[in-house]
């Protein structure tokens, strides 16, 4: 039995593929999102606009509305799928076999660099452009562990190498371009601000490398919801123990709401435990009736964000954040 992890991709008879956004299965399909096909020898990278609407002329089968997740997902069916790009296998194949190009030799770097600190290899992988080898110059390498200790000391290692110059922090381009690509709600310096104190990226040997945790004891499935809008609320967290988490989760002091679950990587990691963040996002009511905020409701969180109030900005967000109706 296949063993899905999210962030893993998937690939079907038609040549497109799909990265996993949930690891429990439902209705006899990979919950997951459409993101590349194969074209020309190689892959292309699709928008959220491309692929809606090359699933909708190609591929409607495979629009799914998860009733688990209370959202319109892609689905594939098992009997549909010709091969699973899995992200441990990536680091396996990396280290047996010789860069064909900056990007892989950067990868192999910081591979080499986490082993000499002691560093166990085997609950790493590789996402990304990198997973499918269809990176390009501007590629960056996105590394996914799958223990949060391990998390903990990859960041406090990044930390070390930027300090003794085996890594660098990244430059004013590397953070205008992280910032370009993700279009988030924040100003840059709201943005720069918090990412900085993430310490989860650095440059290794000029490209830049990101690390990301799936901890499967965070995989659990979600229980079904009643979507009840968007809303904006101020609250202070009180557990931010699983910040990191995909998806993040950080528990609040708010009347009614308990919960922020962030799907959006732009917002993971955004809180610390006794800060006061303004967030912005979907109100849901679970099963149970308890209520929770998301964050990343859809893949381009338009609207949507979690900002600590200490910030630079005060808590007020760009011109790009709609209010609330």
């Amino acid at each position: 039995m296949n063993q899905f992890r999210t962030r893993d991709f998937i690939e079907t008879q038609e040549g497109l593929v799909f990265a996993v956004v949930d690891p429990t299965m439902e209705a006899g399909r990979v919950l997951c999102a459409l993101r590349y096909q194969r074209h020309g020898g190689g892959f292309r990278k699709l928008s959220t606009r491309e692929a809606e609407d090359l699933l909708e002329r190609e591929a409607p089968g495979y629009r799914f509305l998860s009733r688990r997740c209370a959202a319109p997902l892609h689905g594939v069916p098992l009997e549909k799928m010709v091969h699973h790009h899995q992200a441990k296998e990536r680091v396996k194949a990396l280290l047996n076999s010789a860069p064909k190009d900056p990007v892989e030799a950067a990868a192999i770097a910081c591979l080499t660099l986490f082993a000499a600190e002691g560093i166990p290899l085997e609950p790493l992988g590789f996402s990304g452009s990198l997973l499918l080898g269809a990176q390009g110059p501007d590629s960056d390498i996105d590394i996914v562990t799958y223990d949060r200790t391990l998390f903990r000391r990859l960041q406090a290692l990044l930390l070390k190498a930027i300090e003794d110059g085996r890594m660098d922090a990244l430059d004013a381009a590397a953070w205008q371009d992280s910032y370009a690509r993700r279009g988030c709600a924040l100003a840059f310096e709201d943005y720069r601000w918090h990412e900085v104190r993430k310490a989860n990226k650095a440059l290794m040997m000029g490209i830049k490398l990101d690390i990301t945790l799936v901890d499967p004891s965070s995989e659990a499935p979600m229980n079904g919801a009643q979507k009840k809008g968007v809303v904006r609320i101020d609250a202070t967290v009180i557990d931010a123990e699983g910040g990191f988490d995909t998806p993040a989760r950080f528990v609040i002091d708010h009347p009614k709401i308990k919960e922020i679950l962030v799907f959006s990587h732009t917002y993971v990691g955004q809180a610390k435990t006794g800060e006061t963040v303004r967030v912005q996002g979907q109100r849901e009511t679970d099963d149970q009736g308890k209520e929770r905020l998301i964050v990343g409701s859809d893949r381009e969180a338009l609207g949507e964000y979690l900002m600590v109030m200490d910030g630079p900005s005060g808590g007020c967000p760009s011109t790009r954040a709609r209010p609330p109706a």
